[in-house]
């Protein structure tokens, strides 16, 4: 007559197995050790489809919660850098609200864009009144630009979004700056003396 098989029983220690071997950070020999039994014996409980089962539920457990925390953060990092992308805006914004106003739209040009900034000042004579004063200087403000593609493309990367092919023209925009960006710090190309006109 058949040996009849005993119905398989939860218990602590097998509970206890279960989760170690899906958290998958000892070998089966410790595991055996810290639950308390016999290594022929744990092996034993894996090969019960009760068992087996138990373990590819909590794997699946640890799988979601690491897919949801990864996704929580990205989405997180992506909403602060979007929040941080919408104050360089409003600076522009603001920017271009008082260069553009009447009594500076003469002399900054470009001013009521918002994407300019003063560098600096130059103490320049009206040649008609001879009067003294400071005359803004002004640049294509390249730093706040190129950190708002940056922004943009480390939010989509964050997202999971980002695709080289896709977003080339953002690449090519942020290279465009960084040359006119150390252009500008450079400052203007000097001139060649004419051949003829050369010191010695």
């Amino acid at each position: 007559m058949p040996r009849k098989k005993n119905p398989w029983r939860w218990s602590r220690q097998r509970e206890l197995a279960a989760k170690l071997i899906a958290d998958d950070q000892l070998p089966d020999l410790e595991i055996a050790k810290r639950v308390g039994v016999s290594f022929v014996t744990l092996y034993a409980w894996k090969d019960k489809p009760e068992f087996a089962g138990r373990i590819k539920e909590l794997v699946e457990i640890h799988r979601k919660a690491f897919r949801d925390s990864s996704f929580a953060s990205a989405a997180h990092c992506a909403a602060e850098i979007e929040r941080d992308y919408k104050l360089l805006k409003e600076v522009q914004t603001e920017r271009a609200r008082v260069y553009g106003a009447e009594q500076f739209k003469n002399a900054i040009p470009g001013g009521h864009t918002g994407k300019v900034a003063i560098t600096r000042y130059r103490l320049v004579t009206d040649p008609l009144t001879g009067k003294k004063q400071n005359v803004p200087i002004v640049a294509i403000d390249t730093q706040t630009e190129m950190l708002k593609l940056a922004m943009l493309k480390q939010a989509q990367q964050h997202l999971g979004q980002w695709e080289e092919q896709q977003n080339e023209g953002i690449n090519q925009a942020l290279d465009f700056l960084k040359i006119l960006d150390q252009q500008m710090k450079n400052g203007p190309a000097k001139a060649e003396e004419p051949e003829g006109e050369k010191k010695a």
